[in-house]
């Protein structure tokens, strides 16, 4: 597969997996992957929410940066050509 390729099936395994937050009221999460999908990065704190998407985001393959402090987890979405 090309990059371009697994950078898009990427991109709709996160909007899938924000599908089924909605559905499973779980509005928060729901709301960090669409931050993510819209700005194309994503900062995270201590909350359970924040937790459940940095999981997510590990195993689709993203890997995070963490602030000096450790306190913040930052995820940035490649960008597609």
């Amino acid at each position: 597969m090309k990059p371009t390729v697994e950078l898009k099936i990427i991109r709709y395994k996160i909007m899938e997996m924000h599908q089924e937050y909605v559905r499973a009221c779980m509005y928060e999460e729901a709301r960090l992957l669409m931050i993510l999908l819209r700005r194309e990065r994503l900062s995270l704190g201590f909350s359970d929410e924040a937790n459940t998407v940095e999981h997510l985001l590990e195993n689709l393959g993203l890997k995070p940066t963490y602030s000096r402090n450790y306190n913040v987890c930052r995820f940035y979405l490649p960008r597609v050509a």
